[in-house]
């Protein structure tokens, strides 16, 4: 190998392990986490706003705390077992706050969460308290403030806020399935700036009509500049193209990442991209498809989790 060639791969090189690749990673799943407690929190302010609200309706009166002390254990059990439901009906999954109807996936739980309250205040030991016209209130109520905290939500921290701006170099049917996954799933914190395809192999209709394309490798870094870039991903048949290796040393000092796209895929996608498959891949990820003491370790953290949430039940 001609001693340039080798000096521009071994300067690409050091390009992309000076750049804290997985510390941006890891702060996008922080981010990610960060909006579902939010969305989270807000739920519970619209439980507790219901439940009070309940009470007024209910007497036509503003309730006392002594009365809402009364019952806070009960419907603090109540709560949790809402925020349950909740989470199995993938309301904190942040991919079906931009889907449409979304509000019907809400109205639903509601029902759900309802029905089994009404079991659970029959099971409940503390027979004194039967707040049946409460609890329909609450219900109500709450998750009609649960909607519109979603709505307020979506405006102001949802999907489309605190994107990371992407910039890809080439074009390959891989970048074409990582362009699908970015643009369907937006709640995962990445948004599509620019690309640059030199071969005119984009099909139409594929990107955003706020997506730029280019048609020369020489625009990367007047391309960062313009978007306010913060990510560039290069297609994988172009890791070993000098011209692209040369234009992406020139990125060395600057604020802006150069990500591997197998690892951006494998992190969007929780799955390895299906380009990587080959007989060297296999070999060197056998030892990872069989963890014993880990399979041992799941199922006694099944089994305990069982008996526990078994004993909860017999209680209640």
């Amino acid at each position: 190998m001609p001693y340039a060639e080798r000096e521009i791969r071994h300067k690409a090189a050091r390009l992309h392990t000076s750049i804290p690749v997985h510390t941006h990673i890891h702060n996008m799943k922080i981010l990610y986490r960060t909006k579902q407690i939010i969305l989270l929190l807000g739920d519970a302010g619209s439980f507790v706003l219901g439940f009070v609200l309940a009470f007024a309706l209910r007497n036509f009166s503003v309730p006392n705390l002594e009365t809402l002390l009364t019952h806070a254990p009960l419907f603090s059990l109540i709560f949790a077992l809402w925020f349950i439901v909740n989470y199995i009906n993938g309301l904190y999954d942040l991919s079906h706050t931009d889907k449409p109807l979304w509000y019907r996936r809400v109205l639903e739980t509601g029902l759900m969460s309802l029905i089994l309250s009404i079991l659970l205040l029959y099971l409940h030991p503390q027979r004194e308290i039967t707040p049946k016209t409460i609890l329909l209130l609450n219900v109500l109520l709450g998750y009609s403030l649960a909607i519109l905290w979603r709505i307020i939500y979506r405006i102001f921290i949802g999907s489309k806020r605190l994107q990371t701006r992407v910039l890809i170099v080439g074009y390959s049917e891989e970048i074409k399935d990582f362009i699908h996954i970015i643009q369907d799933h937006p709640e995962r914190g990445y948004e599509i700036s620019a690309i640059i395809d030199t071969h005119n192999q984009i099909p139409e209709g594929l990107l955003n009509d706020t997506v730029e394309v280019y048609k020369s490798y020489s625009v990367i870094r007047p391309a960062i500049t313009k978007h306010n870039a913060e990510i560039v991903v290069t297609a994988p048949h172009l890791t070993q193209d000098q011209l692209v290796l040369r234009e992406l040393y020139t990125l060395l000092f600057w604020p802006v990442r150069v990500i591997d796209f197998y690892t951006l895929y494998e992190t969007l996608t929780n799955r390895v991209s299906p380009a990587t498959f080959s007989e060297d891949w296999f070999l060197s990820n056998l030892s990872k498809l069989e963890h014993p003491v880990y399979n041992r370790f799941r199922r006694l953290t099944n089994a305990t989790a069982s008996v526990v949430l078994g004993i909860i039940f017999a209680i209640l």
